[in-house]
């Protein structure tokens, strides 16, 4: 194996506290589209797409692009409950001032990832431009 050069880190679950989040985003989408959540299926779109996720509830697929969009809403809006991890950006600045290479890939879309930096200016200092969300993927 050869010498590490690098670090590459999820955001959700990993450098910020989302579950309940994402349970409450469920739980609205589920409410305002008259679908039940089940506490089994919150427990199992941990680490879904939002996509997956919608199929495993049996979600007709003409509602599934607006009750993927009702969840995302509702995590942006909602971003000021997250928190994150103990020594999150104190890990970060280590690893770069060891000159390791540390990103940010994630699935979340830009518009979540940007208010989350925004909150957690420590997090947004110690990575710097290093993301890729969502929405990069194609580039």
């Amino acid at each position: 194996m050869g010498e590490i050069k690098g670090v590459i880190y999820d955001l959700d679950g990993t450098l910020i506290k989302t579950e309940k989040l994402h349970e409450s985003a469920w739980l609205y989408a589920g409410k305002k589209f008259k679908v039940c959540i089940s506490s089994e299926m919150l427990l199992n779109q941990k680490g879904l797409s939002g996509e997956a996720a919608a199929e495993m509830i049996n979600i007709d697929k003409k509602l599934i692009k607006k009750f993927i969009t009702a969840k995302t809403e509702y995590t942006i809006e909602n971003a000021n409950q997250i928190t994150l991890f103990p020594d999150v950006a104190e890990v970060i600045f280590k690893l770069r001032k060891n000159n390791y290479k540390v990103w940010i890939f994630t699935s979340a879309p830009r518009d979540f990832v940007l208010k989350v930096m925004n909150n957690f200016q420590e997090l947004k200092k110690a990575i710097g431009n290093n993301v890729v969300w969502r929405e990069m993927y194609k580039e």
